[in-house]
């Protein structure tokens, strides 16, 4: 466990003072329920060449669920709508898809087996 920790008031337990993991960015949203807080990693993405995100992946834990896994786990959002291709787009998207594949789901990989060692897991 590392040596950081972090006071968040809650709106059900007052000031909570928890561990922060090496990798947590630090933000962390106050005044909602003990249950619901989170430590989220930096997030890792692959965008088309105008910006648009197609995908991200970070690492994320909730300390104190209820309802849930407390363990780090790894939260992939795949960008959402439906947009129109043209051929040279198609042929982005497959080069996108390809280093989100090949480069950053092991990349989250990696994080995810380092935050499960330093979490004792």
């Amino acid at each position: 466990m590392s040596a950081r920790t972090v006071t968040v008031a809650t709106s059900d337990h007052g000031d909570v003072t928890m561990s922060e993991p090496s990798w947590c960015d630090g933000l962390h949203k106050t005044g909602g329920a003990r249950s619901d807080l989170t430590h989220n990693g930096l997030p890792l993405e692959v965008a088309f060449n105008d910006g648009t995100v197609l995908a991200y992946g970070q690492l994320c834990q909730w300390p104190y669920s209820e309802a849930a896994s407390r363990k780090p786990f790894i939260a992939v959002e795949l960008g959402g709508g439906e947009y129109e291709y043209d051929d040279a787009d198609l042929l982005e998207l497959q080069q996108k898809l390809a280093t989100f594949a090949a480069v950053t789901i092991p990349e989250l990989r990696v994080r995810l087996s380092a935050a499960l060692v330093e979490a004792g897991l």
